[in-house]
C-alpha cells in the first residue's frame, strides 16, 4: 500500500493494522511530533471527512491501494506570506538589476503593502512606530528617507510615486545600486530564516542550542580579550553570539506560545520558560552596557551572567541537530 504525506510516499509497513482508522492512528504520533495536523483524508483518490472518524475508520484496507493525507501546521500562512515577500525582493533586485523602468514601477506599486507586513513577518523590533528597523536602510537607499537630502525622492501625489522612485532608482550610480541590492538581499536572508524557523520550530531550536553550547567557551575568553586590548575580536564574538541568543530567544518564545501544539510532553516547558525570561533580562543589561561603552561590566555580565545563564537555559532544550 503506498501511503502519501503532503504528497511525498513514507516508508510505513502495515503489521496489525486492518482499517484506515488503525492506520490513522499508528501514524497520528510521527505528525504530531513535526508540529501538524491532518488536514485532509483520502483514499485511493477519495476524499474523506477528517472530522467524521466515525465514516471511515473501520473501513477495511482490502483492497485500497492509497492512502492521502495532507497535513497543516501552525504558521503555514506566516510561512506563505513569507515566500510571497522574498519572491517580491527577487523581483524588484532583478528589475533594479536591469535597470527596468518600467518593471520597477510596476512592482512599486506594491512596496507600500510589502513594507508592512516586512516587520511582523521578520519579528524585528521597530526602529519607530512605522518603520522596522530592517527596513530603515533600505529606505534609505530607495530615497524614501527624509534625511536623504538630494537623493530622496521628491514628495507628491501619492499614485505617482512608484514612477518617480523607479525614476530615481534607475539614475543612482552603480555603487549605489550595489548598496540597494546588497541590502535586498540582507533583507531576503532575514526572511528565509524565519521561514525555516517557522517551518520546523523544535528542528531550528535545536540547531540554534547546539551551535550556543559550541560558541560558550570563545565567549568566555571576551572578558581577557577586553582587558588586553582586543576589543575589535571580543565585539565580534559577542556580536555572533548575540544573533544566536537572539534566534534562540526568538524560537523559544515561539516554542513556549504554543507548547501543546510544539513541545513534547517530556519538555520542562515552566523551566525553560522562567530559564528564557531570565536570560532575556541580562541581554538587555548587556545592551545598556554597549550604550554606555563599559568594557569592564560587559566583561562581567559575559562572564558571570549570560554565558551560566544560557547554559542552565540550554538544559531544558532536549534536542540537538536533527529529529526524525
Amino acid at each position: 500500500m503506498d501511503i502519501k504525506i503532503d504528497h511525498s510516499s513514507i516508508d510505513f509497513t502495515l503489521e496489525q493494522e486492518q482499517t484506515v482508522g488503525e492506520v490513522i492512528a499508528e501514524l497520528q504520533p510521527f505528525i504530531e511530533r513535526h508540529a501538524r495536523t491532518i488536514a485532509t483524508l483520502a483514499v485511493d483518490d477519495e476524499p474523506l471527512a477528517i472530522d467524521d472518524p466515525a465514516a471511515w475508520q473501520d473501513r477495511e484496507l482490502d483492497p485500497i491501494e492509497r492512502i492521502q493525507i495532507e497535513t497543516a501546521g501552525p504558521f503555514d500562512r506566516q510561512i506563505q506570506d513569507l515566500g510571497t515577500v522574498i519572491e517580491y525582493f527577487a523581483l524588484l533586485r532583478s528589475a533594479l538589476h536591469e535597470r527596468n523602468i518600467e518593471a520597477m514601477e510596476e512592482i512599486l506599486q506594491e512596496l507600500p503593502h510589502i513594507r508592512g507586513a516586512v516587520g511582523p513577518l521578520s519579528g524585528e523590533s521597530p526602529a519607530d512606530a512605522d518603520r522596522p528597523q530592517l527596513l530603515a536602510e533600505l529606505d534609505s537607499l530607495m530615497g524614501m528617507d527624509a534625511g536623504a537630502g538630494s537623493q530622496s525622492v521628491e514628495p507628491g501625489s501619492p499614485e505617482r510615486l512608484p514612477g518617480r522612485m523607479a525614476q530615481h532608482l534607475a539614475e543612482v550610480s552603480q555603487e549605489q545600486l550595489e548598496a540597494l541590492g546588497a541590502a535586498l538581499d540582507r533583507i531576503s536572508v532575514v526572511l528565509e530564516t524565519r521561514r525555516r524557523e517557522l517551518a520546523d520550530p523544535l528542528r531550528e531550536l535545536g540547531h540554534t542550542a547546539e551551535a550556543l553550547s559550541g560558541y560558550s567557551e570563545a565567549m568566555t575568553e571576551v572578558p581577557v580579550l577586553l582587558q588586553t586590548g582586543r576589543d575589535r575580536e571580543a565585539m565580534e564574538r559577542i556580536a555572533r553570539f548575540s544573533e544566536l541568543t537572539g534566534k534562540l530567544m526568538r524560537l523559544c518564545s515561539l516554542a513556549i506560545s504554543h507548547r501543546r501544539r510544539l513541545l513534547p510532553e517530556d519538555w520542562d516547558s515552566q523551566h525553560l520558560e522562567a530559564n528564557a525570561e531570565q536570560l532575556y533580562a541580562m541581554l538587555n543589561e548587556l545592551v545598556e552596557a554597549f550604550s554606555a561603552g563599559d568594557s569592564v561590566l560587559i566583561g562581567d555580565l559575559v562572564e558571570y551572567e549570560i554565558v551560566p545563564g544560557l547554559q542552565e537555559l540550554l538544559q531544558h532544550i532536549p534536542v540537538a541537530g536533527d529529529e526524525s
